[in-house]
């Protein structure tokens, strides 16, 4: 029965392979992002912040206390979800390389466009109109670059219809390069290619050290973490051959890699952090694959399959969790634990319903590749299927035969 209602849930992958840690990994990361928009919600409804109309960035309040500074610390879950975007995408081109199926790029930027974009751009309309309902004005120009994954890099703000939209927006940067990576990062021997990736992340990461990229909304910022997962991702094919093992002494690398996340950078100054996290989100990446304990918790089914749900969770929880910071203002004036604790059990169950409802209506059938064509045949069918009734047709009497019965 549960392994029943849990398939209705579970993703789709076009190319059949499922690697259940991979999801887990999704999982922890929906798992941290919620946290810090908890805290975020809550300094709403003490009204220590404000959050730019409707569903933009929320002001960051000054002073915070050690738990809710933990909380807000999740938002070291994007970086994770990089990192997994890296590895999940680097999948074929290495596989390809070791002997694989020759990946048609054509196929791949349209499984992007078809796979990413309807979810998308169905909640940034709903939520646009649910905006003009409530009678907040978005302008045309941040409406256009919303849709067009370039508010941050044409305003330098995230978008007010989704604060959350800004990391998707760097994942398309990250889409569109993945082929001309792949032409650098696959060719040459072990030792040369991952030198390559080495390379590139130390360089990001004394880019942004020294001030070079600043821009948040920019790959820039953020392409040492989906460069760690390629480079995880041949671990994966060329050392692991896709059966990594295990031992209990990854599974204290993944618990101290985590600790250091979201409680040892927690204080650390903006500079040192974008320094260390991407090693320490590896590390966390790494061990889940060898971990005996930790490769067997994210591959619980049901974490598994919220892990591979995250997507529309992610799309719909931020503006869901906004318009419930309404009504946690008395909770606010709570004890810290109290009120974190509260808060959660009230805004994450509402985040997974309504994302795993969304998910199920519409980011699932958009994981089958075939979509459109059946899309299509089902319009000619539904079109075919439409009889037009003419009205019947008049039978004129037989004028001779009257005349004669007549006469």
């Amino acid at each position: 029965m549960g392994d029943t209602v849990l398939s209705r849930f579970s993703r789709r992958t076009s190319g059949g392979r499922w690697i259940p840690e991979v999801d887990g990994l999704r999982f922890l990361a929906i798992a941290l992002v919620l946290a810090d928009h908890v805290a975020v919600m809550l300094g709403l409804a003490a009204h220590r912040s404000v959050v730019e109309a409707p569903f933009g960035s929320a002001s960051l309040p000054t002073g915070l206390d050690p738990l809710t500074t933990i909380f807000r610390q999740g938002a070291v879950g994007v970086q994770v979800f990089f990192m997994v975007s890296g590895f999940v995408l680097a999948l074929p081109f290495i596989r390809s390389r070791s002997g694989g199926d020759p990946v048609d790029l054509r196929r791949y930027l349209r499984r992007r466009v078809t796979r990413i974009e309807p979810p998308y751009l169905i909640v940034m309309l709903l939520l646009l109109v649910g905006a003009s309902f409530a009678g907040t004005h978005v302008g045309l120009g941040h409406v256009a670059a919303s849709l067009a994954y370039l508010h941050g890099a044409y305003y330098g703000t995230a978008s007010p219809l989704n604060s959350v939209a800004w990391s998707l927006e760097i994942e398309v940067q990250f889409y569109l390069l993945v082929p001309a990576l792949a032409l650098l990062l696959c060719v040459g021997r072990r030792r040369m290619r991952r030198g390559r990736i080495l390379l590139l992340a130390l360089a990001a990461v004394a880019l942004q050290a020294v001030g070079l990229v600043t821009a948040y909304t920019f790959l820039g910022s953020s392409i040492q973490f989906f460069l760690l997962g390629w480079l995880l991702a041949d671990i994966y094919i060329e050392d692991w051959q896709e059966s990594p093992a295990t031992a209990r002494i990854w599974d204290v690398v993944a618990v101290a890699a985590l600790a250091t996340l979201v409680v040892g950078l927690a204080e650390v100054r903006a500079r040192p952090e974008q320094a260390l996290a991407p090693w320490a989100v590896f590390a966390l990446g790494y061990a889940s694959f060898r971990g005996t304990g930790t490769r067997r918790i994210l591959s619980i089914p049901w974490i598994a399959t919220i892990g591979g749900m995250c997507y529309s969770i992610y799309l719909v929880h931020y503006p869901l969790f906004v318009l419930m910071s309404r009504w946690l203002t008395p909770v606010a004036r709570w004890p810290s634990v109290t009120a974190l604790l509260v808060a959660s059990v009230v805004l994450v169950p509402l985040a997974l319903a309504v994302g795993a409802t969304f998910f199920v209506l519409i980011e699932r059938p958009c994981m089958d590749p075939a979509w459109p064509e059946k899309l299509r045949d089902r319009l000619r069918a539904t079109r075919d299927a439409v009889v037009i009734v003419d009205d019947p047709p008049i039978v004129l009497p037989d004028v001779e035969r009257v005349s004669v019965s007549q006469e």
